[in-house]
């Protein structure tokens, strides 16, 4: 809803994620939770709030539980067939280096990557 909403509260939410582990939680339950139509919070950031994904990669690149999350909705189609790294691949492809450079030493990210760009 964030993403969706109030786009410009995301760096604010990512910021006090980086020091409090229920927020990173949440945001990590967010980013790979699929509401009714198949979108996670990944889905949405990348389409609505493009320009926040540079704060999610960040926080992905410092925590287990978030990179997992990551991993989890770059592989998660919504009801369109279209999954978190498609939605980027579309509307925010000056990120799509940054989404590679996790997959260094990160097998899950690897393997979403891999499956979904052949």
């Amino acid at each position: 809803m964030i993403a969706r909403y109030a786009p410009n509260q995301l760096v604010a939410v990512m910021t006090l994620a980086k020091d409090h582990q229920n927020i990173r939680e949440a945001v990590a339950a967010a980013l790979k939770t699929p509401n009714q139509e198949g979108w996670t919070a990944l889905h949405v950031i990348a389409q609505y709030a493009p320009n926040h994904l540079e704060a999610v990669i960040a926080l992905a690149k410092d925590h287990q539980n978030i990179r997992e999350a990551v991993a989890v909705a770059l592989k998660t189609p919504n009801q369109e067939g279209w999954t978190a790294l498609h939605v980027i691949a579309q509307y925010a492809p000056n990120h799509l280096e940054a989404v590679m450079t996790l997959t260094e030493g990160h097998e899950n990210i690897k393997e979403a990557v891999r499956v979904y760009t052949l």
